[in-house]
Parts: C-alpha cells; structure tokens; sequence
C-alpha cells in the first residue's frame, strides 16, 4: 500500500513510530492536490486535510503492507478521527503515483496552511510537538 502521509504520521514526525518498523520505503516531498489546515488539539497541535478543496499538500509517500494487523490499528485510528482514505495521484519531479491519502471528513476547525507543508508549519510550535506522545 502507498500511503501519502502530510502530518503526525509523516517521517520524523510523533505518530511516525506506529508505522516506522514497517516501511519498505519512505520518498519524502510528494504533493498532492488538497488544502491543509491547522487544528489546536488537547494535546498538541495537528493538520488536517480536505482533499477536495484547491490547493497543494506536501507530504511523505509510505510504502507499508496493508495486511500487517499494525498498519490497520493506525489506519483505524485515522478512520475513528474523522477521516476516510481515498486514492489520489501524487506528483514529484515529473513522476506520478497514486496513494492513499486521508480526507477529513468534518469542517476544518482551524486556520488555513498557506504551504500545505505541516513541517514547515510545526516549526512555529516545535516545543509543544516535541512533547506529544500518543
């Protein structure tokens, strides 16, 4: 499974370790078409993505098996927060791929993320993402 991670999931980031020890392959800098958005959690703050809306995400592609009982639990998790996967095309350079991407299915509850980069975004709260931990 290609699975377009764009925030808590992507490499280097607090939700990463669910998903690390079983990536074959991560390929950072893949966009996709979707707007992001900026919500304050309890806990810390986290994007979300409305892939229907204009606008470009930055991401991590993840090549994981779907089957591992692991990858479902977070795929899960994904799914009880709101959000769907659903295939999308990915671009970087002059290649495209298509992967699976989660759409927020709820109204936005925060600001718009001009750079659809979340890391770029995480760099103004790098204190409270340091200390989130699932």
């Amino acid at each position: 499974m290609l699975l377009f991670t764009y925030g808590t999931l992507r490499v280097g980031q607090p939700l990463y370790p669910h998903l690390e020890p079983f990536v074959t392959q991560a390929e950072t800098e893949w966009t996709i078409r979707g707007r992001l958005y900026h919500v304050h959690g309890n806990a810390a703050p986290f994007p979300v993505a409305k892939l229907n809306h204009v606008g470009a995400i930055t991401g991590d592609v993840l090549h994981v098996p779907a089957t591992r009982p692991e990858v479902q639990a977070v795929l899960d998790m994904e799914r009880t927060a709101g959000y769907v996967a659903i295939p999308v095309l990915a671009t970087r350079g002059g290649a495209t791929q298509r992967v699976f991407a989660f759409h927020y299915l709820g109204v936005p509850g925060g600001a718009h993320i001009p750079s659809g980069d979340w890391l770029m975004e995480c760099e103004k709260y790098e204190d409270r993402m340091r200390s989130f931990v699932l």
